[in-house]
C-alpha cells in the first residue's frame, strides 16, 4: 500500500517513511524463552535463601527444647529517694502522704521546702539513724524550723510551724521509735532552745514554756503570733509568785528577774493585740496570771522598785504611803480608752498635796515625805497617768478634779503652775499671800 503522505516520485528515500510490517511468529517465541530463563532463575535463588532461614530456625528450637529463646527484660529504675538533690527551690511532696527519710550520718545539710494543699496531707520524716537525743531544734524565725545533728549537719524545714499546719512534716519519728507531732515538735524546740540560753523565738502558733530556775540562766523571749486565738503558756519552776520580779522596761516588753538573779526577758507580752508573749503564766504548784495578773503584778513591782512604767494595755495600780518607797510612775497609753486607774490604800485626801512641777507631770507628797510622781498626768491628749484617783474613804477624782486640786494646793505655796489642760483656780485674800503663776505656755 502507498503512504499518501510521501509525495509522489520520492516514495522510498522519504525521512518520513514507515514500515508497516508486524512481528514475525519466530520473533515472539524468542522474547517468551528470555523471560522464561531470567524467572527461573530468580525464583530458584530465592527458594535456596527461604530454606536456609527455615533451616536456622528449626535449629535454634531443637536447641532450646522446642521454647523460644527467652527475651531480656529492660531493667527497672530503683525508686528515687524523696530528699536526692532535693533543694529549696524544690517540692518532693506528691499532693498525698509521704514518707521521707534522713540519715544524718551520710546526708549532708540541707533545706525542705515539702508544700502540701491541705491539711489532710500530713507528711513523715523518719530519722533512722538519730536518737532523740541527738538532735537540737531551733527556731530561726516564727515559721521555719532547723534540726541540728551531733556532726553539725542541719536540715532546715521551712514553714513547719506555719499556722495552716500543712507544710513540712505532721510527725517525726526517731531511731528509737518515739515520735513527735506538731505540737511536740514546737514545746521540744522550745525547750531546746531554754537549755541553750540566749534568743528563745517561738512560732506562728501555740506551744508551751517551761523556765526551771535551778536549770536555765539569761534568756530573751521573742514570740510573736499572728492571732490572738494563739495562746502560749509559760511555766515557772523553783520561784513562787513573790520570789519573782515583773519589771517593764518599756510599754510592751517585760524582764522577769528570778531569785537567783537570772532574767527573761520578754518581747511585746504587753501589746495591745494581746497576741504576743505568754497568755498565762503559771507558778509551779502556786497560782496562774492571766495576761491582765501579769500587768498589775508588773506595775506592783515597779512601784515596790521605785520605778514603774505602764503598758499599753490596762491594769490596776495601788500605792500604799506605809509600805511603798517615793516612786516614779511612766504610764503610757496609746488609746485616751485606756482609762487607768491609780488607788490610794491608806491615804485619805486631806494628808496629800497635789503640785504640778511642770505642764505634764505632777507630784503626789505625802504626809510622810514620800514623793509619787506621775509622768505627762496633765497631758492634754488623754493618754497618759491616770483616767481617775481614788482615795482609801472611797472618794474618786477624775482629771479635771485632779487639775483643780493640783492648782489649789499649789495656791498655799509661792509658785502655782498650770497644766496642759483647762483647771479653775482660786485666790483668797485671807488665806494666800503672793504667788508667781506659771501658765503651761511659759512651761514650753
Amino acid at each position: 500500500m502507498t503512504d499518501p503522505r510521501i509525495p509522489f516520485g520520492n516514495r522510498k528515500s522519504h525521512p518520513l517513511r514507515k514500515s508497516l510490517r508486524g512481528a514475525s511468529l519466530s520473533e515472539y517465541g524468542l522474547l517468551a524463552g528470555l523471560v522464561a530463563v531470567v524467572s527461573i532463575s530468580t525464583v530458584a535463588g530465592l527458594g535456596d535463601r527461604i530454606s536456609d532461614s527455615y533451616a536456622s530456625v528449626g535449629a535454634a528450637l531443637s536447641s532450646s527444647g522446642g521454647s523460644p529463646a527467652p527475651v531480656d527484660e529492660p531493667a527497672q529504675p530503683e525508686a528515687p529517694d524523696p530528699l536526692a538533690d532535693y533543694s529549696a527551690t524544690e517540692s518532693p511532696s506528691s499532693g498525698t502522704s509521704d514518707t521521707f527519710f534522713y540519715a544524718y550520718l551520710s546526708e549532708p545539710s540541707r533545706t525542705m521546702d515539702n508544700r502540701n494543699s491541705s491539711s489532710s496531707i500530713q507528711d513523715t520524716l523518719v530519722l533512722d539513724a538519730a536518737m532523740p537525743v541527738d538532735v537540737q531544734l531551733n527556731n530561726p524565725n516564727i515559721f521555719d524550723m532547723t534540726m541540728t545533728f551531733p556532726d553539725n549537719e542541719v536540715l532546715t524545714i521551712d514553714d513547719q510551724n506555719h499556722g495552716l499546719n500543712r507544710d513540712g512534716f505532721g510527725t517525726v519519728v526517731f531511731a528509737d521509735g518515739s515520735s513527735l507531732d506538731r505540737r511536740g515538735l514546737r514545746d521540744r524546740s522550745v525547750a531546746d532552745q531554754m537549755d541553750a540560753g540566749g534568743t528563745v523565738r517561738g512560732s506562728d502558733i501555740s506551744e508551751d514554756y517551761l523556765y526551771d530556775v535551778a536549770r536555765h540562766g539569761n534568756v530573751h523571749v521573742r514570740n510573736h503570733n499572728y492571732s490572738s486565738n494563739t495562746q502560749d503558756a509559760l511555766t515557772i519552776r523553783g520561784d513562787g509568785v513573790d520570789d519573782a520580779d515583773f519589771i517593764l522596761t518599756n510599754a510592751f516588753d517585760m524582764r522577769i528577774t528570778f531569785s537567783d538573779g537570772e532574767t527573761m526577758m520578754v518581747e511585746d507580752i504587753h501589746h495591745g493585740n494581746d497576741k504576743n508573749g505568754f497568755g498565762s503564766i503559771l507558778f509551779e504548784g502556786g497560782p496562774t496570771l492571766s495576761r491582765r495578773d501579769i500587768r498589775d503584778k508588773a506595775a506592783a513591782d515597779g512601784i515596790d522598785a521605785g520605778s514603774a512604767i505602764g503598758s499599753d494595755i490596762l491594769e490596776t495600780w495601788a500605792y500604799s504611803e506605809a509600805n511603798d518607797p517615793s516612786a516614779e510612775i511612766r504610764n503610757n497609753n496609746w488609746s485616751s480608752n485606756v482609762h487607768d486607774i491609780l488607788t490610794l490604800t491608806d491615804v485619805q485626801p486631806a494628808y496629800v498635796s497635789f503640785i504640778n512641777i511642770n505642764a505634764f507631770n505632777m507630784e503626789i507628797r505625802f504626809s510622810d515625805g514620800e514623793v509619787l510622781t506621775i509622768h505627762d498626768q496633765q497631758h492634754g491628749t488623754y493618754e497618759y497617768g491616770f483616767h481617775e484617783i481614788v482615795f482609801s474613804s472611797g472618794e474618786r477624782m477624775d482629771r479635771g478634779a485632779v487639775r483643780d486640786r493640783a492648782v489649789a494646793d499649789a495656791m498655799k505655796t509661792s509658785l502655782v503652775i498650770g497644766s496642759d489642760m483647762p483647771e479653775s483656780y482660786f485666790y483668797r485674800v485671807a488665806e494666800h499671800g503672793t504667788l508667781t503663776t506659771l501658765p503651761a505656755s511659759r512651761m514650753g
